[in-house]
């Protein structure tokens, strides 16, 4: 959200006829020529290094400042918020980001392979790629507006000034339903490129407000600054140990791990598809944590999240200090204990992390253990663009990328995935049950049996999921989750370090 700066400079690779819609007036001119035009207003920094600061301001008063170091392709960019601090960039052609407990995960990109509106731009001139010179607005100024809808439910439209060409404004709904909208203004000419000094983002009208400003962009000396990647570190340190093992109850409703803050004991739920920690904002106000930076979030519904800080965190024998955590309101009240929190990549990405769930234990090793692959484990591949494991697997053949998801009761496949296969759900088919996730609106979903699942060289036969009746229910920019009902057939061990997922299948037979 805060990254939205880049779009000032945004030069969108699309070629369609020109076309009006209604309520634009017809113009000609090609989505290629407005493109053309733009690139050429908004030209390309001069070579060598620029130190750039943004500040962003909240409708509620928070205040994100941005510091970022450039020098051509590479940058380095730190974020303040309230005295917490976290970073993104890219050296020599390596994305990362390092969040504000110090844990730095290399990005592969995936955005740019999977997102659809990012994939709509790649061949616009085909027709199922949803892109569309709409015309020009009949106000003043006058903009010229293409729209992209890859799927439905997604649609985004731009706005390119007539006279300069340059981006004026987005208009953005997602599954969710929100509208949201970034205006760009006060472009001044910097070094070579003309620049938006001015952002306001809004959502539903005036739900959520932001403004950024570009305080300063200025040539810098490459001396004074290292764009690479810094150490990550990892939330606790094992010591002399080379693994730990982590008190843990495997459950129905979970694998439930007793924490404990500011030497209060509390039960949280291990959950890979959380992206970092999290704590509900009435159990971290009674500990004495103090919160800032509070966003609204959509998925399945609305809920607010923020950052606060813990003194003391421990978990079993590790403890750490100085902790920050997420807080979105998550509360679940079991037969026997209730759930207060999530942990997720920051106590995850510590070690290598095994979960047994043939012997019902966990364990944190230093690292991977030597000769997996001789004793009948698998590896695949993660990518960790969104600080959660992401792998590619294939239902009846349909390839896709799944968040290997701990927390998640139910394997799912998203709605967008699931229509590509045709009529696999006959028209009319009532739900089968309701679910609700941390963003709290129930919603109904079909339980299905898929033929197969492909992950990596094993092949699986008649694999339950379940897919949600509704939109709102899913992310655009992957498939769906793994959960625990399928992850649960094998043993896991989470490498983060080295992206990658080890798994075994369990033979629950043998003893």
């Amino acid at each position: 959200m805060l990254r939205g700066g880049a779009a000032g400079l945004a030069v969108l690779l699309l070629l369609v006829a020109p076309a009006a819609a209604q309520g634009y007036a017809p113009v000609a001119i090609t989505v290629s020529q407005i493109l053309d035009r733009n690139r050429h207003s908004v030209g390309s920094l001069q070579f060598g290094a620029y130190y750039a600061v943004t500040r962003t301001v909240s409708s509620n008063g928070d205040v994100w400042t941005e510091e970022t170091y450039s020098n051509g392709s590479d940058f380095r960019t730190t974020v303040q918020q309230g005295g917490f601090v976290w970073s993104y960039g890219v050296y020599r052609g390596q994305q990362w980001q390092q969040d504000a407990n110090g844990l730095v995960t290399a990005s592969s990109n995936l955005f740019q392979d999977v997102d659809p509106f990012v994939a709509s731009f790649r061949k616009p001139e085909a027709l199922s790629s949803g892109v569309k010179l709409l015309g020009l607005t009949t106000d003043s100024p006058a903009n010229f507006v293409v729209q992209v809808m890859p799927r439905n439910g997604l649609v985004e439209r731009r706005y390119y000034d007539q006279r300069t060409y340059l981006l004026t404004r987005v208009e953005l709904t997602d599954y969710d339903g929100h509208r949201q909208v970034w205006q760009y203004g006060d472009y001044r000419q910097v070094s070579g490129s003309t620049i938006a000094h001015r952002i306001d983002y809004e959502r539903d009208g005036t739900a959520v407000t932001l403004e950024t400003s570009l305080l300063s962009y200025a040539p810098a000396a490459t001396a004074t600054f290292d764009l690479s990647a810094p150490a990550s570190r990892p939330l606790f340190n094992l010591g002399d140990r080379d693994a730990v093992v982590i008190p843990a109850r495997f459950t129905d409703y979970g694998i439930i791990v007793p924490v404990s803050i500011a030497g209060r004991g509390l039960d949280f739920l291990l959950d890979s598809g959380s992206s970092d920690l999290l704590i509900d904002p009435d159990v971290a106000s009674q500990l004495g944590m103090k919160s800032s930076g509070a966003v609204r979030v959509s998925f399945a519904g609305d809920f607010t999240m923020a950052n606060a800080r813990a003194a003391n965190f421990s978990v079993g024998a590790l403890n750490a200090q100085d902790v920050v955590f997420s807080t979105a309101s998550f509360q679940e009240q079991l037969p026997t204990q209730r759930i207060v929190g999530l942990l997720g990549t920051d106590f995850i990405a510590s070690g290598a992390l095994e979960v047994d769930f043939k012997n019902k234990v966990i364990t944190l090793f230093r690292s991977v253990p030597a000769g997996l692959a001789a004793h009948g484990w698998s590896e695949l591949p993660l990518r960790t663009d969104y600080n959660v494991p992401l792998v590619k697997a294939a239902y009846s053949g349909l390839p896709g990328y799944f968040v290997a998801d701990l927390g998640a009761d139910y394997t799912t496949l998203y709605p967008h995935y699931f229509a590509q296969f045709p009529n696999a759900i006959p028209r009319g088919t009532p739900d089968q049950g309701e679910m609700v996730t941390l963003g709290g609106k129930p919603f109904g979903v079909r339980h299905l049996t898929m033929k197969r699942l492909v992950l990596g060289d094993w092949i699986f036969g008649d694999v339950q999921v379940v897919v949600p009746s509704v939109a709102y229910a899913q992310q655009r920019d992957y498939d769906g989750l793994i959960g625990r009902d399928t992850l649960s057939s094998f043993n896991l061990i989470f490498d983060y370090a080295n992206r990658q997922l080890w798994f075994k299948p369990i033979d629950f037979s043998s003893k």
